[in-house]
């Protein structure tokens, strides 16, 4: 079914939001307001965000406190196409 990609990319991070805190990990979400609804499966992709969003807050731990940062963005590629980037600096 047809998702927004921001909202996807928001639930995932709110799923994560307690152990990003946690870990004192800095987030950042970077979305694109103009995006094109995506035919994904939600539940999957929310998954695989979230795993991401684990493992980057994970490598995070050995950061000095104050240098934790995780950065996901939301960009359009093209006319009907999204990228989704989960970065950090681990």
């Amino acid at each position: 079914e047809p998702v927004d990609a921001n909202a996807l990319v928001e639930s995932a991070m709110r799923l994560m939001r307690a152990a990003a805190n946690h870990a004192e990990v800095r987030c950042r979400l970077e979305l694109d307001a103009h995006l094109p609804l995506v035919a994904v499966d939600k539940l999957q992709i929310e998954q695989v965000l979230v795993n991401l969003m684990a493992n980057a807050i994970d490598s995070l731990a050995t950061r000095p406190e104050g240098e934790r940062q995780l950065r996901v963005s939301v960009r359009k590629r093209g006319a009907s196409r999204v990228a989704v980037c989960v970065a950090d600096n681990g």
